[in-house]
């Protein structure tokens, strides 16, 4: 897996999380909550009864072959049209989404919620490595009253901690992760942070962070979000808590069920939450998340003129794309011309 660098002349998602586009549903109309709000629970948490089986595993790439025969293109055009994002008017309410990585990603599902509704703008101010241990990096009980004073937002949502599994320095000591020192560190920063919240009188609300697979890191997330729901209900802030989206009764990690078309939405998705992640690390957009290419397919579709694509890594990763003749032509000379620029010497 490479970072590479795009020439300045003319390649995610994650965990659904909250980036899926299929598992929201913009409310017609925004309810008044002390002057603003809505049922965010209703916006971010699956029920149960939504869960599926996972999809099968990825097929190992295989070397290139001519197929047989023609095969039918499964998706020859987009399952579902983008929602269409309307203008904004010049009074709508701002929700302002701050966090680490796991925000951008909710940001990113907010932005589809109300993509219709003119009334309410999302804005995300998520920074993907921060978190409250290293405020060298990132400080957010310092920042957060200026984004709110630069912003001026109706209503703020934080999903912040998943980064803060590390040693936080207390006066000249390095304190490990949960030791009395450590949370009592971490607590006043938490509580910090929220106050300052509190302080310009705007509604927040708290998504608490996902189990995740290894049971020590779910072990201290959930130590974390009791520190977030008890930080958040101090200060007048709502804590949401997606745990049970994530776990079943027992603790046990659960499958989520979806539609394949919300399979296609997060497999749309993943890429643009890797992306931005990457360029809010480095902050610089000429990077790109790049994966080796190892085999390449071309076969014939049955439904049109048009061909399909297969591109396939070592590790098994593999997506498909249907192209027509036109397409196929621009892309060989694009490529041929690149390859040449590749391998001419560089004139002095």
């Amino acid at each position: 897996m490479l970072f590479l660098r795009r020439a300045p002349i003319p390649l995610l998602a994650a965990v659904v999380l909250l980036g899926v586009t299929g598992a929201f549903h913009a409310p017609a109309v925004a309810q008044e909550r002390s002057g603003f709000g809505w049922s965010l629970r209703d916006l971010l948490f699956p029920r149960r009864s939504e869960r599926l089986e996972p999809p099968a595993d990825v097929r190992q790439g295989r070397p290139a072959a001519k197929p047989k025969k023609p095969r039918k293109s499964v998706v020859s055009k987009p399952a579902e049209p983008q929602v269409p994002v309307v203008e904004k008017t010049e009074d709508a309410k701002v929700v302002l989404v701050v966090g680490d990585f796991l925000a951008s990603g909710l940001s990113e599902g907010l932005d589809v919620v109300f993509a219709q509704n003119p009334t309410v703008k999302v804005i995300s101010r998520a920074n993907g490595s921060s978190g409250f241990v290293r405020d060298d990096h990132y400080n957010w009980p310092e920042q957060i009253g200026k984004l709110i004073e630069a912003e001026k937002p109706a209503a703020i949502v934080v999903m912040l901690g998943s980064n803060d599994r590390q040693s936080l320095r207390v006066g000249d000591t390095r304190e490990q992760p949960r030791s009395d020192e450590w949370n009592k560190a971490y607590d006043g920063r938490v509580n910090t942070f929220a106050k300052t919240i509190a302080a310009h009188k705007v509604p927040f609300f708290w998504v608490g962070l996902p189990a995740f697979k290894a049971s020590k890191m779910t072990s201290d997330m959930l130590a974390f979000n009791d520190i977030y729901r008890a930080a958040a209900e101090a200060n007048g802030g709502e804590f949401v808590d997606i745990w049970d989206g994530f776990v079943d009764e027992n603790g046990r990690d659960v499958e989520i069920k979806i539609s394949a078309v919300d399979a296609c939405a997060i497999a749309m998705t993943l890429p643009r939450l890797l992306r931005n992640s990457l360029w809010e690390k480095y902050h610089d957009t000429s990077l790109r998340y790049a994966f080796p290419l190892d085999t390449w397919q071309v076969e014939a579709a049955s439904d049109g003129p048009q061909v399909i694509l297969t591109f396939a890594t070592g590790a098994g990763f593999e997506v498909s794309f249907s192209a027509n003749p036109q397409t196929c032509s621009s892309l060989g000379s694009a490529l041929f011309e690149s390859t040449q620029q590749l391998a001419a010497p560089e004139l002095n």
